[in-house]
């Protein structure tokens, strides 16, 4: 890895006072089990084993790079920039990525927000699902409905579990509003009353 040196320099990994705090907020760590990772124990391998232990590490993918254990690093190691940092490598050596979502949510919420996309959101809704056009309660299912398409390989139900919540609401007498588009709608909708 020609880089990573200055990667390791550059991200105060050098830093590191293997105090493991990174990984009490990791939530990776938390699920990856076999064989156990962790942001300070990438660090020691970044240190002391070098290019093939990095690019095999399954935190180097599965990493969210959600900041977690930098805010709580006492250390200030700047471990998602090592992350993000280390993939660029990863790739320039056309080694193949597994990313968690690979910028997907980030793309859902632009989707989500674009007013010159037309959506179908309510095609989840299934006949005996009641929802309202002027309800006090609103059902944001967000990017919810997506996942089930994003994320098969997880068998992540999406969908059922969107209808499950409306199927709660239905029980307990409410009709919430289900916004046929985006957000800004709900706005609109609130300005008018």
């Amino acid at each position: 890895m020609n880089g990573l040196k200055e990667i390791i320099q550059s991200n105060r990994v050098w830093l590191c006072l293997d105090c493991g705090k990174c990984s009490s907020v990791c939530p990776i760590t938390r699920h990856i089990v076999e064989p156990y990772t962790s942001p300070r124990l990438l660090v020691e391998m970044a240190i002391n084993s070098g290019e093939d232990a990095i690019l095999n590490n399954p935190l180097l993918w599965s990493c969210l790079t959600c900041n977690y254990c930098t805010e709580i690093c006492p250390s200030q190691v700047s471990f998602s920039n090592f992350i993000q940092n280390i993939r660029v490598e990863a790739r320039d050596q056309d080694k193949s990525p597994n990313c968690t979502h690979s910028g997907m949510m980030q793309t859902w919420s632009r989707m989500m927000s674009d007013p010159e996309l037309k959506q179908s959101r309510l095609d989840w809704i299934e006949d005996g699902l009641q929802v309202s056009e002027d309800s006090d309660t609103v059902f944001f299912t967000g990017c919810l409905p997506y996942y089930d398409a994003a994320f098969s390989q997880l068998d992540i139900e999406g969908i059922d579990t969107t209808r499950a919540a409306l199927k709660i609401l239905n029980y307990l007498g409410i009709e919430p509003i289900v916004l046929k588009d985006k957000c800004v709608l709900w706005s609109r909708h609130i300005q008018d009353r």
